[in-house]
C-alpha cells in the first residue's frame, strides 16, 4: 500500500506566477492521500494540532498495510504545523515552484514514522522531488534526499527503494505544465523530450564508481 501526499483544496493552489507561488500559505504535496507527518514539524503549541492531523489523514492507512510486502511513502517537503492548523512556509526558507518549502531532508521523518508504526514494514519511497528550473537544485536535493534515506539504512530501517518523480516534465493537474519536476525536460507545444543534466547524474548513481 502506498501512502500519498496529503490532500489540498485546489481552490488554494499557487496561482501561476513565482511570487504569487512564494506567497501561498499551502504548500500541498500534490496528492490524494495523506503526507505521512514525519514530515509534519509542530512549531511550539503545535504538538496536538499535528497529533490530531496524524490521526485523522494517516493513522487509519498506516494500520490498513497490516500484513502488506511494503508501504509507500510519498513526500516532497515538510507541513509546518501551530495550534490552529497548518502554517504556510517558514520565512526564510527557500519555496519551489509548487510552493513548497525546499526541505529535502523530510523524506527521513516520513520513512522513519512509516517504519515505527507498522512496527518494521519495509518501506519504498515511491515518490520525491523537487519542482524547479534550475537543474542543480535538482541534483542538490536529491543529494540531500538520498542522504536522509542512507541514514534511515544505517539505524536498520529496511528501506527497499527510491523512486524519483519524475522522469519526464508532467501535466501537473491545475498548474499544467509550469512546474518542472522531470529529469528530462518535455516541450509542451512539440512534446520534444531533452534529457536535463540532472538525468546523467542520476542514472550514474547505480553504476560502479558513480556518485554517493
Amino acid at each position: 500500500m502506498a501512502i500519498s501526499a496529503y490532500a489540498s483544496n485546489e481552490l488554494n493552489v499557487p496561482p501561476a506566477s513565482e511570487a504569487d507561488a512564494a506567497r501561498c500559505p499551502y504548500p500541498h504535496l500534490a496528492g490524494q492521500l495523506p503526507e505521512l507527518s514525519g514530515a509534519h514539524h509542530p512549531v511550539p503549541g503545535g504538538e496536538a494540532a499535528m497529533d490530531r492531523m496524524r490521526g485523522e489523514n494517516e493513522d487509519v492507512f498506516l494500520a490498513a498495510t497490516a500484513g502488506d510486502d511494503f508501504v509507500g511513502v510519498q513526500c516532497y517537503s515538510r507541513l509546518r504545523v501551530g495550534p490552529e492548523g497548518m502554517l504556510g512556509p517558514e520565512p526564510g526558507v527557500p519555496v519551489t515552484q509548487m510552493g513548497y518549502e525546499y526541505w529535502p531532508q523530510a523524506v527521513e521523518g516520513t520513512v522513519r514514522r512509516a517504519w515505527e508504526f507498522t512496527g518494521g514494514t519495509p518501506v519504498v519511497v515511491t515518490e520525491n522531488g523537487i519542482s524547479t528550473t534550475v537543474d542543480t537544485e535538482r541534483i542538490a536535493f536529491v543529494t540531500d534526499a538520498l542522504a536522509a534515506v542512507r541514514r534511515c539504512l544505517a539505524d536498520g530501517i529496511d528501506v527497499r527503494g527510491y523512486f524519483y518523480w519524475s522522469l519526464l516534465d508532467n501535466f501537473e493537474w491545475v498548474l499544467g505544465y509550469r512546474p518542472r519536476f522531470g529529469l528530462v525536460g518535455v516541450d509542451p507545444a512539440t512534446f520534444e523530450r531533452r534529457p536535463k543534466p540532472s538525468a546523467a547524474w542520476f542514472g550514474s548513481l547505480g553504476r560502479p564508481g558513480g556518485p554517493r
